[in-house]
């Protein structure tokens, strides 16, 4: 089953009761580097810590967080709105994200493991999240 970016939140999409079992999953999928660096705090205006963060790579980020409502507000920093209309690839679930920041990481020096966020999405049970919501100005890229 290939991920088809969608609008609609993801019923049935996959859930992890952890960040370790989430990572876990992200690991065995991708193969993340043991030396990445840590993740950053996940903040949202007015600063409170929306959830969990860890790096798959240098320029991988997983994130988990406790409920699907905070894990939607959190695909809003992922937005090319939040990023000057750069398209990010985001594989998300239920309550999880796995984003390339690649293109948006700033001094991060580049991984010698190239993620496939797209398989993530398809070994884990998520999808990949289709940028043109809410706005459907930028068109596909």
């Amino acid at each position: 089953g290939s991920a088809v970016p969608t609008n609609e939140p993801a019923t049935g999409a996959s859930e992890f009761e952890s960040m370790d079992a989430l990572y876990e999953a992200v690991n065995e999928s991708a193969g993340c580097d043991p030396d990445a660096p840590a993740g950053p705090d996940i903040l949202v205006p007015p600063g409170d810590v929306l959830g969990e963060s860890k790096m798959c790579t240098s320029t991988v980020m997983v994130a988990w967080f406790g409920d699907e409502e905070t894990a939607e507000t959190a695909l809003r920093m992922f937005s090319p709105e939040s990023h000057g209309g750069i398209q990010l690839d985001v594989a998300a679930g239920s309550n999880w994200t796995v984003a390339d920041i690649t293109d948006v990481a700033v001094g991060a020096s580049p991984s010698a493991i190239q993620v496939n966020v797209e398989k993530v999405a398809d070994d884990l049970g998520g999808y990949m999240v289709d940028h043109n919501w809410p706005a459907g100005r930028l068109g596909g890229g």
